[in-house]
């Protein structure tokens, strides 16, 4: 039996409606914005399910597989380097988020240097925090809001199974 690879869960919490931060993450336009340390530009291609994203190593390729219904925003990374799948989450916590985003160590990455890029995660963390919180609806004591994020709607899910499709969702 194989043991199971090296893995590191980052998660956040935000002060944002939880479809708000989905419709935010999910658009891959917005990557640059707040993943600063690894994300210098994204751009659509010709193929709808890609973009193409340069990094500090230099260019990639991202696919986000995004599930409204379920929160997912399970995204796969291309570069020559490596390829990997990073399952991510937006999950409803009361009356804001949690963000989720699991990294896996992938062969050939020493100990060091995937410690040394999953540290680095922690300031795209608090920069999405921080960006998702200015644009989210603020409270006042009367009760009303201020807009803010934009709500989108529960799209459905291309590719789930059936069985899936009629369960409630996470957020």
């Amino acid at each position: 039996m194989n043991a199971a690879g090296r893995s590191v869960t980052k998660i956040v919490r935000i002060a944002c409606d939880p479809q708000a931060a989905f419709d935010f993450l999910a658009d891959l336009g917005n990557w640059p914005l707040w993943a600063v340390v690894n994300v210098k530009s994204t751009s659509r291609t010709d193929d709808p399910n890609w973009w193409d994203m340069v990094t500090p190593h230099g260019t990639a390729r991202l696919r986000m597989r995004a599930c409204a219904r379920h929160g997912i925003l399970d995204h796969d990374f291309v570069d020559p380097q490596a390829s990997w799948t990073v399952p991510a989450r937006v999950v409803r916590n009361s009356d804001g988020t949690e963000f989720m985003i699991t990294f896996f160590q992938p062969p050939g990455f020493t100990d060091a240097f995937f410690d040394e890029q999953i540290s680095l995660v922690d300031i795209e963390m608090m920069k999405l925090k921080e960006l998702l919180e200015a644009m989210s609806p603020k409270r006042h004591d009367h009760g009303q809001t201020t807009p803010g994020c934009p709500p989108i709607s529960n799209a459905q899910c291309p590719g789930w199974p059936d069985r899936l499709q009629g369960q409630g969702g996470a957020m």
